[in-house]
């Protein structure tokens, strides 16, 4: 039946189809690629759209980025390039456990990678000098005194934490502006995020509405938006976060600019989390698909903890 059917319905079959199972049934997706020009060119790019350089999957993933000749090609079709050339130009998002795991010159042949998402580390200079300009989204889920951007950075988010051991300043203030945003390099972010997992408590609430302030009070900053999980997630961290909202962020047009996502998610197990994360980032959801208007969220759950203390 597909012989009477339009090329380009075909491929959009296949192209939807893989997008389907794309992570819950990846040998389907694989199948697809294996059927023929049609379905290699409507699955591969899906199947390559993100890279996730974990240590399970390393060897292969390295394979990726060879040069030299396909053993199955005869010169001819589809296989004829290298995977450097073939592969390495569909990858759009990556993600790294360590930054160490990926060779400089392995960096330079992804030439359309729009996004980074690391686990620990930070990128070296020389990786940073050799981003191509598609790249806009960067982000850190542990903690790092590194903070940097490209020229073509839009969107950042880094994890914060407020432990007075690990930073020389803890205040927030000064991270942000000594760290990142001051730095002419920054110029184009207009999104910036901040991941946090602790107890909205003391310090860490005196620290969090001095970044917050400062971070709106920056002439470029489009969006500011807060990902909460784990102990920030919890309904008191959320009313202790209303009320600070409320008192350092008086301006309608201020908060109009803070967006929200309480992820419910725990991030007690590393393994687990690096699982998590790598399974968002191949559905491409992050805080700014995910965010919603503060007033929105915080709304929501004023209504629910009103409904919680009314007398059933």
């Amino acid at each position: 039946m597909s012989e009477e059917l339009p090329v380009e319905l075909v491929c959009e079959m296949l192209r939807t189809a893989a997008e389907v199972f794309l992570l819950s049934d990846r040998q389907t997706v694989l199948n697809i690629a294996l059927t023929g020009t049609l379905g290699y060119g409507a699955a591969t790019p899906i199947l390559y759209r993100t890279l996730c350089v974990v240590k399970d999957s390393i060897e292969n993933i390295f394979r990726i980025f060879d040069d030299g000749q396909s053993a199955s090609s005869n010169g001819s079709g589809i296989l004829r390039d290298p995977p450097s050339r073939r592969l390495c130009p569909l990858v759009r998002r990556l993600f790294l456990n360590h930054e160490r795991d990926l060779p400089i010159e392995d960096f330079k042949k992804l030439a359309n990678l729009e996004r980074i998402l690391m686990y620990h580390g930070y990128l070296q200079l020389k990786t940073i000098e050799g981003l191509p300009p598609s790249f806009t989204h960067v982000g850190v889920l542990s903690q790092t005194n590194c903070y940097f951007a490209t020229p073509s950075v839009t969107h950042i988010s880094y994890y914060w934490d407020n432990h007075h051991d690990y930073k020389s300043d803890s205040n927030m203030e000064s991270q942000v502006l000594g760290g990142l945003l001051m730095r002419p390099a920054a110029g184009g972010v207009t999104h910036i995020a901040l991941d946090i997992c602790v107890e909205l408590v003391g310090n860490v609430v005196d620290d969090l509405r001095r970044a917050v302030q400062v971070i709106l009070a920056r002439p470029k900053t489009k969006i500011l938006a807060l990902h909460l999980l784990d102990e920030a997630a919890t309904p008191h961290s959320c009313k202790t976060l209303l009320e600070m909202m409320q008192e350092a962020v008086q301006s309608e047009e201020m908060r109009r600019r803070v967006v929200l996502w309480l992820d419910p998610r725990s991030v007690d197990d590393d393994k687990e989390d690096i699982r998590v994360c790598v399974r968002e980032l191949i559905l491409g959801r992050d805080v700014w698909t995910e965010g919603r208007p503060i007033e929105t969220v915080l709304e929501e759950q004023r209504m629910r903890m009103q409904a919680d203390l009314t007398p059933k």
